[in-house]
């Protein structure tokens, strides 16, 4: 068999989803060769700036699609949530597995859950979505900006004496075995937040025109998960969003069906518009698209 070369980021999480795929990979074709290379992006090399100061879509998959279009990889792997709705002509998502949990968990020394939180307490994020998820509940909370990878972010909490809690994708925490024992933590409802569309969703990206690698890694799709994860993007491209742009969204496969939520924040709107949608899960990007048209019009 030819060997499989795969793109990622550096990152401890990163890195970890690659051998996920590559062991799933390996059981499946045992004599396959498979070599990771790791490539920076420009979220990573500008991982202390806000994101929003960024001038990039795709800061976090730009570099690695760039090495897939070139050839000098043959399979690319993405944090779904992180991948532009718009995709190359010449790339296409080859495979979607299993979802890890795609809620967001609230993690604190000291309170247990954002409600018990003091008034002006003050809440570390740098996503436009959780921070104003966060302020609907509590208007009267101070977010402010934090960076980084997930182990950066809880140093920074831990050494911060003044922040009282920071919100990360539970996907993330459940990846890396993170031990929680010195926070308290809980994952968040959602009434309370709505995740990013494609959270805890990986997506196995090849060049439209590479067959063979689409025939390996097609048996790793998990069709529920691929439906829900294109129902939510589907919604964030119809109202025109990106990182910068306050957009939650949850699909849930029920039987043949998909159940959509979703909440949106119109650029310097206070209230955010906010919807539930039920459908046939084949038809889960027209779901997408028909839940945000219902906002559009609120």
């Amino acid at each position: 068999m030819k060997p499989l070369v795969i793109g990622s980021r550096g990152s401890q999480l990163a890195l970890i989803q690659a051998q996920l795929v590559i062991d799933n990979l390996k059981r499946k074709f045992p004599d396959l060769d498979i070599y990771t290379r790791v490539i920076k992006t420009a979220g990573d090399r500008f991982d202390t700036h806000p994101i929003g100061e960024i001038d990039q879509r795709g800061i976090f998959t730009k570099e690695i699609e760039n090495k897939l279009l070139g050839g000098e990889i043959d399979l690319a792997i993405h944090s779904l949530k992180d991948l532009p709705v718009e995709l190359h002509p010449e790339l296409v998502i080859a495979a979607i597995p299993p979802r890890e949990d795609p809620r967001d968990c609230w993690i604190s020394l000291n309170h247990p859950h954002p409600s018990c939180l003091q008034p002006s307490a003050i809440v570390c994020t740098g996503s436009p979505r959780r921070a104003n998820q966060l302020l609907r509940k509590r208007p009267d909370l101070r977010i402010v900006p934090i960076r980084g990878n997930v182990e950066s972010r809880l140093k920074k909490l831990k050494e911060n004496r003044e922040w009282q809690g920071t919100v990360l994708a539970l996907a993330g925490i459940k990846r890396m075995g993170l031990d929680l024992s010195s926070f308290l933590w809980t994952p968040l409802g959602d009434d309370w937040m709505l995740p990013a569309p494609g959270q805890g969703a990986l997506a196995l990206q090849t060049r439209i025109d590479d067959k063979y690698t689409q025939s390996l890694v097609k048996c790793l799709n998990d069709f529920p998960t691929a439906c829900a994860v294109y129902a939510e993007r589907a919604f964030l491209h119809e109202l025109g969003g990106g990182c910068r742009t306050a957009v939650g969204a949850k699909a849930q496969p029920e039987g043949s069906r998909l159940i959509l939520e979703g909440i949106w924040w119109p650029e310097e709107a206070i209230q955010p518009k906010e919807g539930k949608i039920v459908g046939e899960m084949q038809q889960a990007e027209q779901l997408g698209k028909k839940l945000a048209d219902l906002l559009k019009k609120l």
